[in-house]
């Protein structure tokens, strides 16, 4: 064979196999094309099921608390007196809410007796006393409505001794439950209560009483 012969020969199997080279890759099935420059794609967000929050349990606002009652916005006024055998005189009084609002009041009234000078007179108020202990249902809270009212029982002896009657009182001053004010009334029914100025009182009720 020639030379010449020999290299063409030689440079044909070059481009042969260029060729054959070439078409391979450009067939290949597992080729992936991805443009140049060009970000792969992300992977698609996997949503995942999350627990249910539990409800929220909202308290209902509180009530706001009722007020004691108190003077002024509480009137305090003498009933009647209802007399017993040995000297005994139960006094009834009565006490109104006269404000805007409910109000409350729980457990026993002060007493204090002025004579007609307007000078402090021995007063001994016993809660519970000998001589109201047998109706006296014991303390209670009671609410009082705009314009309610309630009401408590004062006994007492107006004689000792086989009648010796004791010094009367010309005013009252009755201080509410658990409060410092006072009212004073004028004594129009008699109150003359012996065994030291005792006065046993009973506990506020609801209602006005007998």
């Amino acid at each position: 064979m020639s030379p010449i012969m020999f290299r063409c020969l030689v440079a044909g199997m070059v481009i042969l196999a260029t060729a054959c080279s070439s078409g391979t890759a450009a067939h290949s099935p597992h080729a992936a094309s991805v443009p140049a420059g060009a970000a792969p794609s992300a992977q698609p967000a996997v949503s995942t099921p999350t627990q249910a929050q539990a409800p929220q349990i909202v308290a209902p606002p509180a009530s706001p608390p009722v007020a004691r009652c108190d003077l002024p916005s509480l009137t305090i006024a003498f009933k009647n007196q209802q007399g017993a055998t040995g000297g005994l005189r139960v006094d009834t009084y009565v006490m109104t809410n006269t404000s805007q609002s409910p109000c409350t009041l729980h457990g026993y009234v002060g007493m204090q007796m002025l004579g007609p000078p307007g000078n402090a007179m021995r007063t001994n108020v016993v809660r519970n006393g000998g001589n109201i202990s047998a109706v006296n249902p014991g303390p209670t809270l009671v609410t009082l409505q705009p314009g309610a009212s309630a009401s408590f029982l004062a006994a007492w002896r107006a004689w000792f001794d086989g009648g010796t009657t004791c010094a009367a009182a010309s005013r009252l001053e009755i201080t509410p439950p658990d409060a410092y004010d006072h009212v004073t009334i004028p004594v129009t029914w008699g109150l003359a209560p012996c065994n030291s100025g005792e006065i046993d009182v009973a506990a506020v009720a609801p209602g006005t009483g007998t």
